[in-house]
């Protein structure tokens, strides 16, 4: 059930929204399903962004000059070197990076972005040897070398063919190396700790780590940029190309993608490639940087997420799986892990919502089959959805509490399994009622970086969240009178708490009529380190009436909890859990 129009179109949500019957691009038109068209229009366009910039009588007249049926070139002339690898710099990557695209690449965009090619192929190789770190000795025919001059006995399966500029190769983990065949067919082991690497034609290459991008809008990044952050990322583009992305342009650029399922599903960034362009805050900046500072490694990201979709539309037999896929063949085959960050179009829909945990559960088994033949599972780090502040029903409170608690259980019951991690996102800042704003991106993505350096570290990512609410009391007055609270316990022992919390954050259900009942008026750090909820005199009598699990315990219920806040001095935030039942006990003195 849609809870509202206007609140579905918001997010992406519409009966319309499956397929279009024609996809506009910047100024040429194309049949949905026509991939051919979608993909030269994509050359043909960035191609006219790097070479007019922001002058929109110039882009104008070069659409015009280059797209067939707008009075000018025909498809043959329109497709030249002018297209190539020109995304980057619309992508705000430096003229040297798009000009060694032109001439890596081969000829247009178009070649990188084929699945069936793959961005390595396309690669134009003009001459042998690697430097910048790494250079061929005299018996480099016999044997591969490298600075740590390792045996052709010791080759991984995973050797990469002819790089692009400003590619990341996927490192081993045992080793901090990556292999690489040259023009003349040698075999070279780069180190995490050389380069950048110049191969044959391609340069500032990197040895690092691949991670993918995937979920909606706020994976995609949807907040305006600020001033903060000074490295740019190594980035498998949204049109398929290698490049680098400074901190104040976005990771996705869904308008330049040559795949048609981006043109296909709404998205605002899309309809408007501009606006990416104040609003394109990610939280990778963030992330690359901490996982630098920590591991002295460097990422490479592969943005996969589309705004506005249900997880259903990220199903294993749909475009953006597909898409996905595609790309990580592209990129070499091998990656660290996944990025993710959906939910909230689920959220909106309460069928979509109690149906979530099955789903969920179906996409990380498929997913991790598909990715069995890697040497080591990859890392899965995703994020509980946040906050939308809106008028709503009970209902549409239900949904995003369920789906909250459905990313919750999923991780509780494959943990053991896979190599999950989960963060909480309540306490981050927003730019508007659904998306997160740069500041809050930065906290999510220093979070995920938290969670992915500690399973690289071979250690658990830690969670928390409450496991038990206890009743004790407090007598006084000649134990006329007492203090009731709810004592709160944890999954992990006695966690660290900046300050207390909001009465808010936490609230008390009736599970016969799934009332809410206003009972808490202060939650409290007591002095060993403890967390209680104060109740009401009435309150509590209602609570010690009732039969043993009516009222439960919920932290951060509902579309817009008012204040989660729970923060330990480590930078773990509680997340948003329940149903905790009450247990009732005696006095404690």
């Amino acid at each position: 059930m849609k809870f509202s129009t206007v609140l579905c179109l918001a997010v992406g949500l519409t009966a319309s929204s499956v397929l279009a019957q024609e996809v506009n691009i910047q100024g040429c038109h194309c049949d949905a399903n026509d991939t051919d068209c979608i993909r030269e229009c994509v050359t043909n366009t960035n191609g006219c962004v790097a070479q007019c910039g922001s002058d929109t009588s110039c882009y104008s007249n070069c659409i015009q000059a280059s797209w067939p049926g707008q009075g000018g070139a025909s498809k043959t002339e329109s497709t030249g070197a002018s297209a190539t690898g020109s995304s980057e710099a619309s992508n705000g990557v430096s003229p040297t990076a798009s000009s060694d695209a032109s001439a890596s690449n081969g000829a247009s965009a178009s070649n990188g972005a084929s699945a069936s090619n793959g961005a390595s192929a396309s690669n134009g190789v003009s001459s042998g040897g690697v430097s910048s770190g790494v250079a061929p000795s005299s018996s480099a025919a016999a044997s591969p070398v490298s600075s740590g001059a390792v045996s052709s006995g010791a080759v991984s399966s995973s050797v990469s063919g002819a790089a692009s500029s400003y590619q990341v190769l996927q490192r081993q983990w045992d080793t901090n190396t990556a292999w690489v065949e040259d023009a003349q067919g040698q075999r070279h082991e780069l180190s995490v700790n050389g380069g950048p690497y110049t191969i044959d034609g391609a340069h500032n290459v990197i040895v690092g780590d691949l991670w993918l991008l995937a979920g909606q809008s706020n994976m995609r990044g949807f907040g305006f940029f600020d001033s903060r952050g000074t490295h740019g990322v190594h980035c498998f583009q949204s049109n398929e190309v290698w490049g680098t992305v400074p901190p104040s342009r976005p990771i996705h650029q869904l308008a330049t993608s040559p795949r048609a399922i981006h043109h296909t599903l709404p998205d605002p960034t899309v309809r408007d490639p501009d606006l990416a362009l104040e609003r394109g805050a990610s939280l990778v900046p963030e992330f690359a940087e901490r996982y630098r500072q920590e591991l002295g490694v460097s990422i490479g990201v592969v943005p996969c997420a589309h705004g506005g979709v249900t997880l259903g539309q990220w199903a294993s037999d749909g475009g953006l799986y597909r898409a996905m896929m595609d790309k990580i063949k592209m990129v070499g085959g091998w990656f660290t892990g996944v990025l993710w960050y959906q939910g909230e179009s689920d959220a909106v829909d309460l069928d979509l919502a109690r149906r979530y945990q099955e789903a969920w559960t179906q996409w990380i088994d498929r997913f991790d089959r598909d990715k069995t033949m890697m040497d080591r599972k990859p890392l899965f780090v995703y994020a509980q959805i946040a906050r939308m502040v809106t008028d709503g029903t009970p209902d549409l409170d239900l949904a995003w509490t369920l789906v909250r608690k459905a990313q919750l259980d999923v991780f509780l019951q494959q943990q053991g399994r896979l190599r999950l991690a989960m963060i909480p996102t309540l306490d981050a800042d927003m730019d508007d009622f659904i998306h997160l704003s740069a500041k809050g991106l930065q906290t999510v993505g220093r979070r995920m970086a938290d969670a992915a350096i500690a399973m690289i570290r071979q250690q658990e990512a830690p969670v928390l969240y409450v496991t038990t609410a206890t009743m004790v009391n407090f007598p006084y007055n000649k134990d006329k009178s007492a203090l009731h609270l709810l004592r709160l316990g944890f999954n992990q022992p006695a966690p660290d708490f900046e300050a207390s919390p909001s009465p808010a954050a936490f609230t008390i259900h009736d599970t016969q009529t799934s009332a809410r009942l206003d009972m808490i008026y202060s939650a409290r750090l007591s002095r060993d380190g403890h967390l209680d909820l104060y109740l009401t005199e009435k309150g509590y009598q209602q609570l010690a009436a009732a039969a043993h699990g009516r009222y439960v315990l919920w932290y951060g219920y509902g579309r817009n909890p008012l204040s989660g806040n729970l923060v330990t001095t480590s930078n773990l935030a509680l997340l948003a859990c329940g149903p905790v039942p009450i247990v009732m006990t005696g006095s404690l003195h």
